[in-house]
């Protein structure tokens, strides 16, 4: 059984409506405390960023904004005191 992905829609309001997080893609690691929807990160960096643009997360925790820019093709730069996403900076 395939489930079907919902295609993302940039939200034109204040209040944004995202499907419950699936982790079965790789986005973050949702056993880190305050893991952020990929949803609300995809919205964000179409929103503000454009492809190859540069994007710096200097708190990227899970990696989540790391795994949605690179998905986006943008660049990306994760930075954590204590990463957990392999790609990020100590």
């Amino acid at each position: 059984m395939t489930k079907s992905k919902r295609e993302l829609i940039l939200e034109s309001t204040t209040l944004w409506d995202f499907p419950t997080q699936n982790y079965e893609d790789k986005h973050g690691n949702n056993k880190y405390n305050g893991v952020t929807f990929a949803f609300v990160i995809e919205n964000l960096l179409q929103r503000y960023t454009k492809e190859n643009g540069l994007v710096v997360d200097p708190m990227c925790g899970s990696g989540t904004t790391i795994d949605v820019a690179k998905e986006l093709n943008r660049k990306v730069m994760g930075y954590n005191l204590n990463a957990v996403e392999p790609n990020a900076k100590e």
